[in-house]
C-alpha cells in the first residue's frame, strides 16, 4: 500500500457526525455515542487526542480503521469475556449493547513505555500502588505484565488509580473481574500480536456490566488509539543498542540518549507517533493549552501507520472507500440497516395538544420528530441553534408559539405536508407517501416560502442541512426544468395558476377561445400576442397602466403569465418559445423597471438567467441577460440587498461557465464569497451553492465525470458554506 495513496484522501475526512434521530448524544474525545433504545451506536470520527488534547487535525481513515480492527479482535477474545458488539453498520459506526460503564481505564502495560518511564526517569517507582525496581530503562520489558486502572476523565486528564481505590468504586468482586478480564485480554492480544510479528506493549480496556451484572468488554479492543506496539523487528534491532549506550554512563538517562542519537528512537504503531511530532513542534503538554497543527506531511505519515497497522495486525488488505463523502455515506448505510429514516423535525413552542397533533401527522409519513423547550437565555439559544447546524441529516425546526406563523401554516395538516416536501429526497419512505398524498383533496398544499419563516426562531436563522432542492419530488413546488434542474423559475403551479385564471376572466369572451386553443397547441408566445391584441391601442402588456376590457392588468400578473409560460416551454424542450418570451419581457423591461417590486425585479432575473442556462447559444437572449444582470447586481448593492445580490452572482455565473466564459464565472463567484461575511447568509442562498454545483459537474466536457468525482458540493452548516471534494 503506497502512502502516497493517502495524500489524495487528506480532505475525505470525518470531524463528527451528528445524527440527531439517533437519540441522545454524548460527545467524547473521537467519538459520537448516542444512547438508541437498548443499544449504543458509536460514530467513529478522525479526530485524535494525544496527551488529553484534541488535536486540529483530522487523520484520513484513522476512526475507520480503529472500528475495524476493534471488530476483529472482538471476534478473537469472545472466549474469554463476551463483548457488547452487535453489528457495524458502517466502516465508522459501531452498534454496541447498552450497558453501565463502570467508569474506569484498564492499562495494563508490558514495557516501560510512555508516561510510565517518563516519570520513571524523573524518579517516581510507584505507580498505581506498585513498586517498580530500581535500574530500569525506558523501553525495558518488564518482568511480568502489570495492572495500572485510571480514572475515566469526562474532560481533562485521568488520574491514576490504586487497586483499593477501583475496589472502593466497583466493590472488591467486580474489580478483581475487570483486573482478572484485562490481564487474560492483555495476553491473548501478545499472542495474536506475536504472531503478526509485534508486541503489544501496552494497552488499555473499558469495561461495563448488563442488566444481569454480566461484564462486558465495551468500546474498542487492541487497537492503535488504546494500545502501543512496535515490530518484533523494530525492537530487537534497537532496544539492545540503546541498553549498551546506557551502560556506558554518558547520557542521564534514554530521552537524553534519544537526542544524541534519534536513529535509535523506537518506531510505533501507535498514537506516539502523533505525540512525537508535537514534542518536535515544542509543545509543553503541563503548560500550553491547546495542541498545534502537525503539516501535511506529518498527517499522511499518522493515516499510513494507522492503516499499515491494520493489515498487519488483522492479515486482510485495507481497502480504499469510495470518495463519497463520510457523512452522505454514513446516512446511507444507517438507513439501509433500518435505524433512521434521514430526517428529523424538531418542534417548538407547542403546547400538549398541538405537539401530539403535529406528531401524528408527521409520522404519517414517517417522519420522525422531537419536542424541544427553546432556551430563553440567548447564550443557550446560541448553543443550541449551533448544535442543531451541526446536524449531518435535513432538519425541519417548526416554530409554534408566534400566532402569525401558526394562522399561516403551522395546522398539522399543512405542517405534515411541507416536512415531507423537505424531506422526499432524502428518505425513500417519505418519498413514496408523499407521491401517495399528491392526489389526496383533504391536502392542503402549501407555500413553499413559507419553510424559510420556519427556519427562524426568536432572531436564529435556520436552513435545511445538505438539502439539495433539484431532487425535490415535482408537486406544488416549483415548475420543473429539465434534466439536472440546476435553476428553476421562481414561480409555483397554485399562483401560476392564479395568475392564469385572472387573465382570463379579463379576456374578451371574442378571444377567449382562441387563447385557450392557442395555450393547448403550446403556443404561448400567440397568446401573448393575442393579450396584447385585446387592449386599446395595442398598449404594451407591462406598462402599469394596462386595461382588458376595461379593468386594470396588473404588471406582476402579466409577468408572472409570462414566467410561468416560459417554464412549461423549458419543460416541454421548447427552448426557443422560451427564448421569445423571455426576450419580450426583456424589451419591455426599461418601461416599467422602476414600477416595479424588487421581489418581482428578481423574477425577471431568475427567468432571464434559467432560460440561458437551456439557451447558451443564443447570443442576443445572453447580451439582454448580461445587461440586465449588470443592473441587478449594482440595483442590489446599491439597497444593501447582499443575499440577493450573491445570489444573482452565482445564477450569472452558473450561465456564463456553460457558455465557456469560465474566468468570468470564477470572477462573478468570487464576487459573491466576497460579500458572504457581509450579512447573515440565507437558506435561499445556500440551494443557489448547490445548484452551482451541480453545473460544475454537468458543464460542457465534464458530462463523463461521476457524481463524486472532483467537483465541488456546497453545504450550509453552522452559519458557513462548508465545501467537499
Amino acid at each position: 500500500m503506497p502512502k502516497c495513496c493517502c495524500t489524495r484522501y487528506l480532505d475525505l475526512t470525518l470531524p463528527e457526525c451528528f445524527v440527531p434521530e439517533l437519540g441522545e448524544q454524548k460527545q467524547g474525545k473521537v467519538r459520537s455515542i448516542y444512547f438508541s433504545g437498548p443499544n449504543v451506536v458509536m460514530v467513529t470520527n478522525d479526530r485524535v487526542s494525544a496527551f488529553d488534547y484534541i488535536l486540529p487535525n483530522l487523520i484520513p481513515f484513522k476512526g475507520q480503521v480503529l472500528n475495524m480492527i476493534s471488530e476483529w479482535a472482538f471476534s478473537q477474545t469472545k472466549d474469554i469475556i463476551p463483548n457488547a458488539l452487535i453489528e457495524n453498520v458502517d466502516a465508522s459506526v459501531v452498534v454496541q449493547k447498552k450497558m453501565k460503564n463502570l467508569n474506569v481505564e484498564l492499562i495494563v502495560r508490558g514495557y516501560l513505555w510512555g508516561s510510565m518511564a517518563a516519570a520513571y526517569e524523573k524518579g517516581d517507582r510507584v505507580f498505581c500502588g506498585l513498586k517498580l525496581p530500581e535500574g530500569l530503562i525506558r523501553f525495558q520489558k518488564l518482568d511480568a505484565p502489570i495492572f495500572t486502572p485510571t480514572t475515566k476523565a469526562e474532560v481533562g486528564h485521568d488520574e491514576n488509580m490504586t487497586m483499593e481505590d477501583m475496589e472502593k468504586l466497583l466493590g472488591k468482586e467486580l474489580a478483581k473481574k475487570a483486573m482478572d478480564a484485562a490481564m487474560k485480554l492483555f495476553q491473548r492480544g501478545s499472542e495474536l500480536m506475536k504472531k503478526r510479528g509485534l508486541i503489544l506493549l501496552d494497552t488499555k480496556y473499558e469495561f461495563g456490566v448488563d442488566e444481569k451484572g454480566v461484564i462486558h468488554v465495551i468500546d474498542e479492543v487492541n487497537t492503535p488509539d488504546s494500545s502501543r506496539m512496535c515490530t518484533i523487528e523494530e525492537y530487537e534491532s534497537k532496544y539492545p543498542k540503546i541498553a549498551a549506550e546506557m551502560k556506558n554512563g554518558e547520557h542521564k538517562n534514554v530521552t537524553e540518549l534519544m537526542k544524541a542519537k534519534p536513529e535509535l528512537k523506537m518506531k510505533e504503531f501507535s498514537k506516539q507517533y502523533v505525540r512525537d511530532a508535537l514534542l518536535d513542534l515544542g509543545f509543553d503538554p503541563t503548560k500550553d493549552k491547546s495542541a498545534p497543527k502537525l503539516s501535511d506531511e506529518q498527517v499522511v505519515e499518522c493515516a499510513f501507520r494507522y492503516m499499515k497497522i491494520y493489515e498487519t495486525v488483522t492479515g486482510n488488505k485495507f481497502e480504499f472507500p469510495s470518495k463519497m463523502a463520510p457523512e452522505k455515506r454514513i446516512i446511507a448505510n444507517l438507513q439501509k440497516a433500518g435505524m433512521i429514516q434521514g430526517c428529523m423535525a424538531i418542534i417548538v413552542g407547542a403546547d400538549k395538544s398541538q405537539a401530539e397533533s403535529i406528531k401524528k401527522e408527521l409520522s404519517s409519513f414517517k417522519i420522525p420528530s422531537q419536542t424541544v423547550t427553546f432556551p430563553t437565555d440567548a447564550d443557550a439559544a446560541g448553543k443550541l441553534v449551533a448544535e442543531y447546524n451541526k446536524s449531518t441529516e435535513p432538519l425541519l425546526i417548526i416554530q409554534c408559539s408566534e400566532a402569525a406563523l401558526e394562522s399561516l401554516i403551522c395546522t398539522p395538516e399543512n405542517v405534515g405536508r411541507l416536512a415531507a416536501q423537505i424531506f422526499a429526497h432524502s428518505s425513500k419512505d417519505v418519498r413514496k407517501l408523499l407521491e401517495a398524498e399528491k392526489e389526496s383533496p383533504n391536502r392542503v398544499n402549501v407555500k413553499a416560502e413559507v419553510g424559510e419563516q420556519l427556519f427562524k426562531i426568536r432572531g436564529y436563522q435556520w436552513s435545511v442541512v445538505n438539502c439539495d432542492p433539484s431532487e425535490r419530488p415535482k408537486l406544488d413546488t416549483t415548475f420543473c426544468l429539465t434534466r439536472c434542474k440546476p435553476i428553476w423559475l421562481p414561480i409555483k403551479a397554485h399562483r401560476f395558476a392564479a395568475y392564469r385564471a385572472k387573465v382570463l376572466q379579463l379576456l374578451p369572451q371574442r378571444v377567449l377561445q382562441q387563447y385557450i386553443d392557442f395555450e393547448k397547441q403550446g403556443q404561448y408566445s400567440a397568446c401573448i400576442k393575442l393579450l396584447e391584441s385585446a387592449t386599446p391601442g395595442s398598449l404594451n402588456v407591462l406598462s402599469p397602466a394596462s386595461m382588458v376590457s376595461g379593468k386594470p392588468l396588473l404588471v406582476e400578473t402579466v409577468l408572472q403569465l409570462i414566467v410561468g409560460y416560459s417554464g412549461l416551454c423549458l419543460k416541454n424542450q421548447q427552448g426557443a418559445i422560451a427564448v421569445k418570451l423571455i426576450t419580450q419581457v426583456l424589451d419591455n423591461m426599461s418601461l416599467s423597471l422602476r414600477d416595479l417590486h424588487p421581489g418581482h425585479r428578481t423574477v425577471l432575473e431568475d427567468t432571464a438567467l434559467s432560460v440561458c442556462y437551456y439557451m447558451p447559444n443564443d447570443v442576443t437572449l445572453a447580451d439582454r441577460s448580461q445587461s440586465f444582470f449588470q443592473q441587478a447586481s449594482e440595483r442590489y448593492l446599491r439597497l444593501g440587498h447582499i443575499n440577493r445580490y450573491c445570489k444573482c452572482c452565482l445564477r450569472a455565473a452558473a450561465v456564463l461557465h456553460l457558455q465557456g466564459s469560465k474566468s468570468e464565472a470564477e470572477y462573478y463567484t468570487q464576487q459573491a464569497l466576497n460579500k458572504l461575511s457581509d450579512a447573515p447568509v440565507s437558506s435561499l442562498l445556500a440551494i443557489c451553492y448547490h445548484n452551482l454545483a451541480v453545473i460544475w459537474r454537468h458543464a460542457p466536457g465534464r458530462a463523463d465525470e461521476k457524481i463524486n468525482g472532483s467537483a465541488p458540493i456546497w453545504t450550509y452548516q453552522s452559519g458557513v458554506f462548508r465545501s467537499f471534494w
